[in-house]
């Protein structure tokens, strides 16, 4: 009677448009599966005028809130030789990986460089915002 009973819910949730939802743990795989993808489109370095500034993949996760792979970068540049701009910019990012949207992004500095947040608030800020994805 059980076999029947669950055969036929079965049955209804196949004719009616319903899926059975794949979990979180295979979802989660499916986009560490895109890590290196992600890394070629992203991570760099770059020295010249003085300055040197790198983009790096910092984290890949599956979003139940985006239903999507999302990741965050993190750019770093450092300047110099460049009076009065000596100093540090981080900007972090989150970003959908099959739209490409750009999700989030928080930008601070240090040193002689003028920003609305300092690195170590922009961290923490992104920190806390990129919570809502997860």
């Amino acid at each position: 009677m059980k076999k029947i009973f669950l055969l036929s819910i079965f049955v209804i949730l196949m004719t009616t448009g319903c899926s059975i939802k794949t979990s979180n743990l295979d979802e989660k795989e499916k986009c560490a599966n895109y890590r290196k993808t992600m890394e070629n489109m992203h991570n760099y370095a770059n020295i010249e005028d003085g300055s040197n500034e790198s983009k790096m993949v910092t984290k890949i996760f599956y979003s139940p809130k985006s239903d999507s792979c999302l990741y965050s970068t993190r750019l770093y540049s450092i300047t110099s030789n460049k009076p009065g701009k000596n100093g540090t910019i981080v900007e972090y990012e989150l970003y959908d990986f099959f739209t490409n949207e750009k999700l989030l992004n928080e930008k601070g500095c240090d040193g002689e460089l003028h920003c609305e947040m300092s690195v170590q608030d922009a961290e923490k800020t992104f920190n806390n915002n990129i919570k809502k994805y997860e």
